[in-house]
């Protein structure tokens, strides 16, 4: 898991966008990493590049995270936008 602390540099998603993508260069994989935005208070990101034994049950318990109050509430907010096609 890496923060990212916003800046000026555009908007939130594009800047979970770019970290996301440099992590993924960073790190050597073919999976995008899940970027997620917290929304209370000062505003953050979060990204997740999960090793491949991990992936599922990580993506499992994200799920469930955001699936209770921290999502419903709309404190925590996972973003995507799909990468474009090499």
């Amino acid at each position: 898991m890496v923060y990212h602390h916003f800046d000026r540099s555009g908007p939130a998603v594009e800047q979970l966008e770019r970290a996301a993508q440099r992590l993924k260069e960073a790190a050597g994989r073919e999976q995008r990493p899940w970027t997620f935005w917290y929304h209370r208070g000062t505003a953050r990101g979060y990204l997740v590049s999960p090793s491949e034994p991990h992936r599922e049950l990580l993506r499992d318990r994200l799920d469930e995270f955001l699936q209770g109050p921290w999502g419903q509430q709309k404190h925590f907010e996972e973003t995507f936008q799909p990468e474009a096609s090499a």
